[in-house]
């Protein structure tokens, strides 16, 4: 249900968010004071401060206690001295910050719990969890507007020499410039995954034939030039996989860009092989 309501844009809830503090303060005016409408407003503001951030919540949180304090004056509260609007005010206003305030942390943490969850710690690109949801979202994406995209699979040749001869500081050096390359060469629409090891994942959003074999030579060409300005010994079998029609699932895919670098590998290595998905009937 959440996931549903997070595709919502920023604009929507924020319309949606004010849509709700004005209609609660029109209903409020509606009640005798003695009637606590107050913790009402703390729906618009939660969700001001939930899908929008810290600063909506707060600008959220004044708009609301304005619009209850003005329902109560219009309705005419018993109070016998001003000062309890004062009060009454101040109080509203700090409860509704502060819960705007727990609110919007709150969310902070989950997105940064997530972001780690989905996040490789060595190179600091996506790991296969966060590699698997952005691919199903991408095949979703695609499928909705008809767009086509591509996967790619690569490997590093004769990675365990590297480790060998160099060790394994020496390895994860490599392993980061790898990452670190491929993701300077890809447009911020675009995804890079560690899958394990040596093996890298590429998202390639909205790319024909054409764009997906310009983008991956240009990639395998930087990486090339890296390897050679740092000496090491490495080259790379990358399977390419342009998605004109939607699968189902990433995993379908995967396995036939996994297939694709791997017949570059019995066949000499450091090359690519592209091939084009279509559906079965």
């Amino acid at each position: 249900m959440l996931a549903k309501l997070e595709v919502r844009t920023k604009a929507f809830w924020l319309v949606a968010g004010y849509m709700l503090i004005a209609l609660l303060g029109a209903i409020d005016s509606q009640f005798k004071p003695e009637v606590f409408f107050a913790p009402l407003y703390l729906i618009p503001i939660a969700i001001l401060a939930w899908f929008i951030g810290k600063w909506q919540g707060v600008t959220a949180s004044v708009l609301s206690t304005m619009m209850w304090l003005a329902a109560d004056i219009y309705s005419g509260g018993p109070y016998g001295e001003p000062f309890i609007y004062y009060w009454n005010t101040i109080a509203c206003l700090a409860s509704f910050l502060i819960v705007s305030s727990l609110i919007a942390s709150f969310r902070t943490e989950i997105e940064l719990t997530r972001s780690l969850s989905q996040t490789d710690t060595l190179t600091g690109v996506a790991n296969p969890h966060g590699f698997h949801e952005a691919a199903q979202k991408e095949i979703d994406r695609c499928r909705r507007l008809d767009r086509p995209f591509a996967l790619g699979y690569l490997d590093l040749d004769n990675f365990k020499a590297i480790n060998d001869q160099f060790g394994y500081t020496t390895g994860d050096q490599v392993i980061r410039a790898v990452a670190e390359s491929i993701q300077a060469n890809l447009r911020k629409t675009d995804l890079v995954a560690r899958l394990g090891g040596d093996e890298f994942a590429l998202i390639l959003t909205d790319a024909s034939q054409e764009s997906a074999r310009e983008a991956i030579n240009r990639i395998r060409h930087h990486l090339t030039n890296e390897m050679k300005t740092n000496e090491w010994p490495l080259t790379f079998s990358i399977g390419v996989l342009v998605c004109v029609e939607h699968p189902k699932t990433v995993n379908e895919i995967l396995k036939l860009a996994d297939g694709l670098m791997e017949f570059v590998k019995s066949n000499g290595k450091d090359g690519i092989c592209f091939s084009v998905y279509r559906s079965i009937p």
